[in-house]
C-alpha cells in the first residue's frame, strides 16, 4: 500500500539559526541602547530604528505601483463594454 517517508528539511534548521543569530545582535543592541545613545554609532542606531519601526519614513510613504493594476480593470472594463 503505502509507504511512510519522511524528509528532513534543512532549510528550516538554518533559518532557526539564523534567527537566533539575528537574537543574540538584537539584544546585544538594546543593551548597548540602555547604557546611553553616546556610546552608539550612527549604524547601530539605525539597526534599532530599524529594529523598532520595521520601516523608514521612505519606505512607508513609497509609491506601491497598485494604480497599474486599477488601471488595467478599469480599461478592461471599459473595453469590453463596447
Amino acid at each position: 500500500m503505502g509507504s511512510n517517508q519522511f524528509l528532513d528539511k534543512g532549510c528550516i534548521e538554518e533559518t532557526v539559526t539564523c534567527l537566533k543569530k539575528a537574537l543574540v545582535k538584537i539584544l546585544a543592541l538594546l543593551n548597548k541602547q540602555m547604557a546611553g545613545w553616546k556610546t552608539t554609532t550612527l549604524q547601530e542606531k539605525k539597526d534599532l530604528y530599524r529594529i523598532s519601526f520595521c520601516q523608514t519614513h521612505a519606505e512607508m510613504h513609497a509609491p506601491t505601483g497598485d494604480w497599474k493594476r486599477i488601471l488595467f480593470f478599469f480599461l478592461t472594463f471599459v473595453y469590453q463594454r463596447k
